[in-house]
């Protein structure tokens, strides 16, 4: 899984080759997600770490996307960027 979009109680899961859908909210995804793998970047947006291109002050980038970041998720983000260097 590259990018996870939500809209209420339902997912987008974006994958390398194709797009899933499935009736799930986003504390259950990330109950079930490896916490060193995953981020939440956005109420509607969860990431892959690996597959962070690059990070601007309101978005990072992943494969051709521009994924928002919001103010309450801005300093987990560059603390855990930080850890993974």
């Amino acid at each position: 899984m590259r990018v996870l979009k939500a809209a209420e109680n339902y997912v987008t899961l974006i994958l390398e080759d194709r797009q899933l859908f499935g009736h799930i909210t986003m504390q259950q995804i990330l109950s079930q997600l490896l916490a060193d793998d995953f981020i939440q970047t956005h109420k509607s947006f969860i990431v892959s770490i690996k597959d962070i291109e690059y990070v601007n002050t309101n978005s990072i980038g992943i494969k051709n996307m521009e994924i928002p970041i919001g103010k309450t998720f801005k300093t987990a983000l560059k603390d855990k960027l930080r850890k993974k260097k």
